[in-house]
């Protein structure tokens, strides 16, 4: 205990409370308490008893001032019983306070965490959703821990303080003040170990560094450095450095765009955005021009011109007077996860998710008291699975310093039933009907393997459809492999589109109602999908195109047989464009082969343009002997004719349309 006296101990318990030592000036003020107790006093020990997050202490103080009609200390009592749960009597004291005499300010401050100790206090059981574990394994110390990232499954980054054994210190100590690390843990045999410290060069002593996370492919770890400024104020700032064959380089300040000496930046996540060579950086910071408190900002990193932009507030949707801090992004679902309390929560700092990028958001929602609590819950991180993650919180289980709600531990947890279901599908295909007529008359296509009705390699692309935005919202976009397969992990209350396409045109579009997914009764949900007509792309073989022996001439009866099959087809579908290839046996020379074959090619277009088809819809290209479709040698080593009568053709490839309207997404 610091012992002291009178007019001494006032002025050490107020220059604690300027340095931010908030225990110490306790002590300070719990002396003066025994000998001169007043209600200055007994109101300074109860704020920091509440700022310290010892609520029971906290109530006990500001049940002893007089409550009446003092909205300030009738508002902490109640919020110091919401605090540690007590939410019926949370609710008993907010319902003794004076609303008439409240300003508008004072209103909508009740109001939210009267909203927040209802729902705290109605909320069903949802404990069976999910399991979580207090990290173990000298990760979680009494101290603070927090800022978890996943490397991969089994290897994660977080921060920790690094303090002494005793972990106690002095504030007019600096240099035993415990600084805020990076360190890996890895997960061995199912539990997470602390590792070695992460090493980076950053040219400067700082105070602390934390909250890593890495760019979208790896090659750049974004990082917060914190330092004191002459008014004792801690300043946060980000930094970044590039990861290169498993080491970290020297790492670099972001400029003063997103920087300054004044305001904070901390807290980084790494989202997308459309475009190459691009990335966003959301971060907290109290800058200039928020809506108060710590606010969630962006800036845009153009890779290849080492350039931030200036940062820009995510909005009033996400944004509120109170505190918004660290964000998580999900680029997979473009969600956005992150802490804050100005919003309706069961208690101090709760974790909401919102859909969106940039500035353009759809309203966020409390992700339930599975996880949020009547304590405080930040820092939270999914895997790339989504079916287990971390989040760090104040609640009872964690190591306490001080009091039971002092002091953050990491928690992992893992889902028992995914909060989410798999989107699935299978595209299949018929051809279109002038070509199917085509195939009917005579033209086959090369690889006598052809169209297996499942469209392979089509893009899929997800958005929210009818949000309070007004607009249909792109997600993401996947491709359907081998199968005509596709997937995406939704939502399970919220409508979507599918939208198949190409670079060129909408094939299809599927809707999906929320009541569809949520009447799935499983964790998937597989949607009929219509099929797609589609252009083959693989080339086609016109049989009976024939030319006087040696020469590139084409012969009546090919003109004839161009007549009634690809001349016919151009016509009726006008938009097409194809290539045209002529194809040699072996017998001859290659170079007069291929010439021969290109001539060939070249007549086939003129005798097409002469018939009304456009010379800019034709592509001509000879191939000479280069690429037969069988043996023109027996295996025997005597001469196939059948093989090089096959060899021996014109072919035409559908290439794609006339580039007229380009869809862009």
């Amino acid at each position: 205990m610091l012992e002291a006296s009178g007019k001494k101990l006032k002025n050490l318990a107020q220059s604690a409370e300027i340095l931010g030592d908030k225990y110490t000036a306790i002590e300070y003020y719990q002396q003066l308490e025994k000998e001169k107790p007043n209600t200055k006093i007994l109101l300074k020990l109860a704020d920091l008893y509440f700022e310290t997050r010892n609520y029971e202490y906290a109530k006990t103080y500001y049940q002893k001032l007089n409550l009446s009609n003092n909205f300030h200390n009738q508002f902490r009592l109640a919020l110091s019983y919401k605090n540690i749960g007590a939410y019926d009597s949370c609710i008993y004291y907010f319902d003794k306070i004076n609303k008439e005499k409240l300003s508008y300010n004072e209103k909508v401050q009740l109001k939210k965490e009267y909203n927040g100790a209802l729902i705290g206090y109605e909320a069903d059981d949802n404990s069976s959703l999910i399991e979580i574990h207090h990290l173990e394994g000298q990760i979680n110390f009494p101290h603070m821990e927090g800022s978890p990232n996943f490397l991969n499954d089994s290897l994660i980054i977080f921060s920790s303080f690094e303090a002494n054994e005793n972990n106690q210190y002095s504030i007019y100590d600096v240099n035993s003040i415990p600084k805020n690390q990076l360190y890996f843990a890895k997960q061995i045999n199912g539990e997470w170990k602390r590792d070695k410290k992460l090493e980076i060069t950053t040219g400067t002593e700082s105070v602390s560094s934390a909250n890593g996370c890495f760019s979208l492919d790896g090659a750049r770890f974004y990082f917060t450095i914190c330092n004191s400024n002459y008014q004792n104020k801690k300043i946060c700032q980000l930094y970044v450095c590039d990861f290169k064959n498993g080491i970290f380089q020297n790492a670099r300040k972001i400029g003063n765009e997103v920087n300054g000496s004044y305001f904070t930046s901390t807290m980084p996540s790494v989202g997308t955005v459309q475009g190459k060579n691009k990335e966003a950086i959301y971060f907290s910071s109290d800058r200039p021009g928020g809506l108060g408190g710590m606010d969630l900002w962006y800036t845009v990193y153009y890779i290849n011109r080492d350039k931030f932009s200036e940062p820009r507030n995510l909005g009033r949707k996400i944004n509120t007077p109170d505190d918004e801090i660290t964000p998580f992004y999900s680029p997979k679902t473009k969600t956005l996860f992150y802490s804050t309390n100005g919003m309706v929560s069961y208690g101090g700092f709760d974790i909401y998710k919102a859909i969106g990028e940039m500035r353009s958001w759809l309203n966020p929602k409390n992700i339930g008291n599975h996880i949020n609590s009547n304590a405080d819950e930040i820092y939270f991180v999914l895997s790339d699975s989504r079916l287990q993650g971390f989040f760090a919180s104040n609640r009872p289980e964690s190591l306490d310093l001080q009091n039971e709600y002092c002091c953050f531990d990491i928690f992992q947890f893992k889902f028992t039933n995914p909060d989410y279901l798999q989107l699935k599908g299978t595209l299949l295909t018929s051809i279109n009907p002038i070509i199917e007529k085509l195939l009917q008359n005579g033209i086959e296509f090369r690889d006598s393997t052809k169209n297996n009705h499942r469209l392979k390699n089509a893009i899929v692309s997800l958005y929210i459809k009818n949000n309070e935005l007004g607009d249909s919202l792109y997600i993401t976009s996947d491709t359907t492999n081998q199968l005509g397969e596709f997937d995406f992990d939704v939502d399970d209350d919220l409508s979507y589109s599918l939208i198949i396409h190409d670079d060129q045109e909408i094939k299809a579009q599927i809707d999906v109602s929320a009541e569809d997914i949520r009447n799935s009764e499983m964790s998937e949900i597989v949607i009929k999908t219509p099929v797609i007509e589609i252009m083959p792309s693989d080339p086609l073989v016109i049989k009976n195109i024939t030319y006087e022996f040696g020469k590139s001439t084409l012969t009546e009866n090919a003109k004839l047989r161009l007549d009634a099959t690809l001349i016919m087809a151009l016509k009726e579908l006008p938009d097409i464009i194809i290539e045209i290839s002529s194809h040699t046996d072996n017998i001859g020379d290659d170079a007069f082969n291929e010439k021969l074959s290109l001539e060939r090619a070249k007549n086939v277009a003129l005798y097409l343009e002469s018939q009304g088809i456009s010379k800019n819809r034709m592509i001509t290209k000879g191939y000479g002997e280069t690429q037969p479709i069988a043996a023109n040698i027996n295996e025997d080593g005597s001469d196939n004719p059948e093989g090089r009568e096959k060899n021996r053709r014109t072919e035409f490839k559908i290439l794609n349309k006339k580039a007229s309207s380009k869809i862009k997404f």
